[in-house]
């Protein structure tokens, strides 16, 4: 994987080639050690800066590339009981190869909620097959945000109403 990365990731940091030599630089050693959060976060601060229109759009068009960001990772399995559980949706920059990005989200019901991570893979039937983690696509990151607000709501819905019953507040 690392090998098909590389030229895309030289042809970028071509363009990143004016004062910033050692945002490059640093960018370059992390991406070339594997670690590319590391690198993505590098990337993602000097794109908030960039001023310059056209290279500021070529490092967002990398950064929206989520097989640029391909790191290891475990298969995680995605199992279901009585629709609670985990499961893939999506087919996000799907390829001609019949790999895309796909999103394992926890579930209930059958239906998705939450997504734990984002993941390069192959399907075949209902077989996935996953390559590697990618950054969370944009729609995961809103929901995942979401989710949290939904959730810190409901539980804080229900602070006055534990204080009650443990006497702590009057009725």
């Amino acid at each position: 994987m690392a090998r098909h990365r590389a030229p895309r990731l030289a042809d970028l940091l071509a363009a990143l080639e004016h004062d910033e030599h050692a945002v490059t630089g640093a960018i370059c050693e992390a991406y070339g050690a594997g670690d590319v959060r590391r690198a993505r976060r590098g990337l993602l601060a000097h794109h908030r800066k960039e001023p310059f229109p056209p290279r500021k759009e070529r490092i967002g068009l990398a950064l929206r590339d989520l097989r640029l960001w391909v790191e290891p990772a475990e298969d995680p399995a995605a199992t279901s009981m009585s629709g609670i559980g985990s499961g893939w949706f999506g087919r996000h920059q799907p390829r001609p190869d019949g790999s895309s990005i796909a999103t394992l989200w926890a579930t209930v019901l059958g239906l998705p909620f939450y997504p734990l991570g984002a993941y390069l893979v192959s399907r075949a039937g209902r077989s996935v097959t996953v390559h590697g983690r990618v950054p969370l696509p944009s729609r995961a990151r809103l929901a995942r945000s979401a989710a949290w607000v939904i959730g810190s709501v409901a539980l804080l819905s229900l602070v006055p109403g534990v204080l009650r019953q443990l006497g702590v507040v009057a009725r």
